[in-house]
């Protein structure tokens, strides 16, 4: 059974920045300004990563705010439902543009689509709709409909 207020508490943080959704991608660092991705990225590591062990050495992001102008991230519907949850996203520092892998606040490493899942209250249908790349065709407001007509969550108010 959809969980209603957690749906609605993840559209909201959505609303909330809206250029922080790309449905295209679980989660993502993308290059936002004309300076040197190299040496923007690596500044993003300084600031915002710390380094753990599991499965190899990996860096977690935090829900941290990237410092202004030196790039991004960016979530789609299901990445920003494991934000929105306390749980940190694991990045390989060798792949920055893309990773399916999360830390609870358990301290639990699980798949990212699959602990979105959990915590929206999806069937695998609902998810496999909601979190395909190309739901919405890009457009905010058609999302969220398409969050309406699969889980029965009225969004009208937001």
């Amino acid at each position: 059974m959809p969980n209603a207020d957690f749906i609605r508490r993840v559209v909201k943080r959505i609303q909330a920045k809206p250029g922080r959704w790309d449905q295209s991608t679980w989660a993502g660092i993308t290059e936002e300004n004309d300076e040197d991705f190299e040496a923007a990225k690596q500044r993003l590591l300084n600031a915002l990563f710390r380094r753990v062990e599991a499965d190899g050495v990996h860096h977690l992001l935090s829900d941290a705010i990237v410092p202004e102008g030196v790039c991004g991230t960016k979530f789609c519907f299901a990445g920003h439902a494991v934000l929105e949850a306390g749980d940190a996203v694991v990045f390989d520092p060798e792949d920055l543009d893309y990773t399916d892998l999360v830390r609870t606040s358990e301290g639990e490493y699980r798949v990212l689509e699959e602990r979105a899942r959990e915590l929206l209250g999806l069937t695998s249908s609902q998810a496999r709709f909601l979190f395909d790349g190309e739901a919405g065709g890009g457009s905010w407001e058609d999302y969220k409909r398409l969050i309406t007509a699969q889980t029965g969550v009225d969004l009208s108010d937001l």
